[in-house]
């Protein structure tokens, strides 16, 4: 394969990650990837996979910021800081179409025509029964 492979799909756990990266990056600037890690799984995201499929997507990079040889000597951490490419930043910016509808487009939902429909209760489609008062 030849360059990023900025054009295949994400999957839904890679758009939701480039997302949170997204408003991380937006409140706070490049994130560090282990507070990224701890912040992401804390909301039920997978971080291993899907930071690597949208880093060789090229919608995400890491920087890696070494200290100086002193500070190294004194036991200072190697900083590895994620944040979101320009192509990053306009995939989330442009929505997904499917089948001509928008992904994340809201439904009106509304009323029903009738109202005086009795709610469903299995596959067969049988009305519920109506309620009873209790008598004790």
């Amino acid at each position: 394969m030849t360059g990023p492979m900025s054009h295949q799909l994400l999957n839904a756990n890679d758009r939701r990650l480039l997302s949170f990266i997204l408003g991380l990056y937006a409140e706070d600037g490049p994130i560090e990837r282990s507070q990224l890690s701890v912040k992401a799984r804390g909301i039920g995201i997978e971080v291993a996979r899907s930071l690597l499929n949208l880093k060789h997507s090229g919608l995400v990079e890491e920087i890696t910021q070494r200290p100086g040889a002193l500070r190294r000597l004194f036991g200072a951490k190697t900083l590895v800081l994620v944040g979101p490419t320009e192509a990053g930043a306009a995939q989330d910016a442009v929505p997904e179409q499917v089948s001509g509808a928008t992904v994340g487009a809201k439904i009106d939902l509304g009323q029903p025509e009738s109202s005086n429909t009795a709610p469903v209760r299995d596959a067969q489609h049988a009305p519920l029964p109506a309620e009873q008062p209790l008598v004790p």
